[in-house]
């Protein structure tokens, strides 16, 4: 008797599950547990790879060389201007939605001309093609590796966003024209974004630092930040009008 029933009951259990599918959505994080395998995404090891790699790239280089350095492209513009060849190629840096997607606002472009790298970031990408940056891919953090924040002075430890938010509003007050990076950095928390560019044969670098507070969304954005503005090295000037002097371009909070 105890066996038929155990039979039975196996075979209204397989009765039920014939036909059954359990969905799992699929959030982007959690695509790379597939089965037992526990190991990483494709897109994630390329991104940390792509994130390193910003470290050893610098405007003047070719793009095969730079290209050698980071997975491939995840967008590509090629146009003419000028006669000349504008070429942009958009590597994935950063992670925003789990949509198993990567979109243009979880890359950072790379500027182009004439197969030779002159910068990366909105201000570069709008200075080479004369368009504006889209609103849509504006969510831009240009990421940098714990050790060049190192490497320029600044701590690696992370801190609380309203400690840096109130010590770089006191920095504010004791910088100057003039003053360089290495200089900066021992005011300043780390930067929360940067843009570089080369224009007129000069190197544009813009810093962004908290110093007030928007958004209750755990995350910080441009508007806010105050840029600071670099050109070689040297501090021109912070705010919009300075930035707009040294990149040619119109300043967006984003």
């Amino acid at each position: 008797m105890r066996s038929i029933l155990t039979t039975l009951t196996t075979v209204v259990a397989a009765a039920l599950l014939t036909g059954c599918v359990i969905h799992v959505p699929d959030d982007g994080w959690d695509s790379d547990w597939n089965g037992w395998n526990f190991g990483r995404a494709d897109w994630q090891d390329c991104q940390e790879d792509n994130q390193r790699a910003l470290r050893w790239v610098h405007p003047g280089d070719g793009i095969d060389a730079v290209r050698e350095e980071f997975c491939e492209e995840e967008f590509r513009e090629v146009m003419d201007r000028d006669g000349h060849r504008v070429e942009v190629l958009f590597f994935r840096t950063q992670h925003r939605r789990g949509d198993g997607e990567t979109t243009h606002d979880e890359t950072t472009p790379l500027v182009f001309v004439d197969d030779t790298l002159v910068g990366r970031g909105p201000i570069a990408y709008q200075e080479a093609t004369g368009r504006e940056y889209p609103d849509a891919w504006s969510d831009l953090r240009d990421w940098q590796d714990g050790w060049e924040f190192a490497e320029r002075g600044w701590d690696e430890d992370d801190r609380d966003w309203d400690d840096c938010e109130d010590d770089n509003r006191r920095a504010l007050r004791y910088i100057d024209v003039g003053d360089t990076i290495d200089e900066i950095s021992r005011e300043f928390c780390r930067p929360d974004f940067r843009e570089t560019m080369v224009r007129d044969d000069h190197a544009v670098e813009v810093l962004y630092f908290r110093t007030q507070h928007r958004h209750s969304d755990g995350d910080t954005t441009r508007d806010e930040t105050t840029p600071l503005v670099f050109v070689d090295g040297a501090l021109s000037g912070w705010g919009p009008a300075a930035y707009e002097e040294a990149t040619g371009s119109r300043y967006r909070d984003w």
